[in-house]
């Protein structure tokens, strides 16, 4: 809680809910149970959640910060009607797409530094010369995303 904040959580889900917001857009409802598992700190270690989007996508998570290594897992998949795509936040595992047509795994090699294209759009942005994808509004929803699965629930 002193290095993160509001613990793993807050310092690494953040990530993965704003990647979604971008695929899938905003959003709109979020509902989740927490939990303190191994007692290792004050913040939450296990988080579970559920989610609907305002394209009337519905999706769940689960982040489990104690879990053993032999359960670790860095995985999103998003189904849909026509297939299926799969890929990691933080591991540069290869994308796998399934449709029923074929299956594809496409790997991307990782950059030297890692923060280096969103820095670029950034500066691009505030020259004048490109949007980016990110920024203080979509922060703010993955935010009020977080604080509803965390603590504002009824």
């Amino acid at each position: 809680k002193d290095i993160a904040g509001g613990g793993y959580f807050y310092d690494m889900a953040c990530h993965t809910l704003d990647i979604l917001d971008f695929i899938l857009g905003e959003i709109s409802e979020a509902k989740g149970f927490t939990a303190n598992h191994a007692g290792l700190y004050e913040t939450e270690d296990t988080v579970t959640a559920s989610f609907r989007f305002v394209s009337g996508v519905i999706g769940c998570g689960e982040w489990a910060y104690a879990a053993s290594k032999s359960s670790e897992a860095d995985m999103v998949e998003i189904t849909g009607n026509k297939g299926s795509v799969r890929f990691s936040t933080f591991t540069f595992t290869p994308i796998f797409l399934r449709t029923t047509y074929e299956q594809s795994e496409y790997n991307f090699p990782r950059p030297e530094h890692i923060q280096q294209p969103m820095i670029e759009n950034i500066v691009a942005q505030l020259h004048g010369k490109g949007i980016s994808p990110s920024d203080g509004i979509s922060a703010a929803r993955t935010n009020r995303v977080m604080d509803k699965i965390l603590y504002l629930n009824p």
